[in-house]
């Protein structure tokens, strides 16, 4: 089972007992879930490299995850799937280089040259 399916699993189980947070969390879930589908585990990576620490293994990702998860209950972790919905919106539009302005989708386009990591930092200030 991959990171995510550990993740998602572990948010669900949370928030289980309250119905209509469940299904606020599952709508938001998939909604990020599909827009990330191209590479679910690199986004929840780059996620929490830019929002809690520097660099993560896909092996930590899971573990380092639930720890934050661990600290937080109920409407909070809708939020942080709120958030996460959020934050896939821009990874995908970084990603597909897909924004309105013809000028940030050139400037997108010419980072691939200087590495994948450049896009991650777009992330963390953007938000």
């Amino acid at each position: 089972m991959s990171s995510v399916d550990l993740i998602k699993n572990y948010i669900f189980m949370k928030v289980a007992d309250n119905s209509k947070i469940l299904q606020d969390t599952i709508i938001e879930w998939n909604n990020m879930y599909n827009k990330v589908s191209f590479d679910p585990d690199r986004f929840l990576r780059h996620y929490f490299m830019s929002n809690f620490r520097g660099k993560i293994t896909e092996k930590l990702l899971y573990p380092e995850m639930r720890k934050k998860l661990d600290k937080i209950e109920g409407y909070e972790i809708l939020d942080f799937v709120k958030n996460l919905n959020a934050v896939a919106s821009i990874y995908k539009k970084l990603h597909e280089n897909s924004f309105d302005s013809e000028d940030i989708n050139y400037k997108l386009e010419n980072l691939k040259y200087v590495g994948n990591s450049s896009k991650l930092y777009i992330i963390n200030i953007s938000f």
